[in-house]
């Protein structure tokens, strides 16, 4: 088939146009598109758009991220992320984030702790090998200390062996 645009016939439909089949022209794609197959089917989006399921929008929804021009889902249990699809800000629900490598976890390593109300993994203090709770109730002490009551010390208290 053949299609009109600007008094010409074409056998395909110029960027920013599709080809109508029911008029036979070159129609205007609308809402950002840059390539579309109708008049609400996107398949490429203009500048600073960006193309989720068939439209055009200048921001992806939350859970989805921006990256050439397409809003991809995120990934590796991201609530939502930015700049990359593993790249976390928040985590899903049964995931824990991990500031240092902005993604989320389902568990925290050793050295940090769940802290539940925040959704995070904490750093335990210094003292404590791995913690619990917060980040001074030692769970396990490095060799050079001593574990009392769920904490670590240089020696034994005084009475205690």
């Amino acid at each position: 088939s053949q299609f009109l645009n600007i008094n010409t016939c074409q056998t395909t439909c110029p960027d920013l146009t599709y080809p109508n089949s029911s008029t036979f022209r070159c129609t205007a794609c609308t809402n950002n598109c840059l390539l579309c197959t109708s008049a609400t089917s996107c398949t490429s989006c203009t500048n600073s758009t960006f193309l989720y399921n068939t439209s055009c929008i200048a921001t992806c929804p939350s859970g989805f991220v921006g990256i050439s021009s397409v809003c991809q889902s995120c990934t590796a249990n991201c609530k939502t992320c930015v700049g990359g699809t593993n790249i976390c800000l928040s985590c899903v629900t049964g995931a824990y984030y991990i500031n240092s490598s902005q993604s989320c976890s389902t568990s925290c390593s050793t050295g940090l702790y769940i802290d539940y109300l925040l959704q995070t993994c904490i750093g335990c203090n210094s003292t404590c090998q791995t913690c619990v709770n917060t980040s001074s109730t030692c769970t396990t002490c490095p060799s050079s200390t001593v574990f009392y009551n769920y904490q670590c010390l240089s020696n034994c208290p005084s009475g205690n062996f």
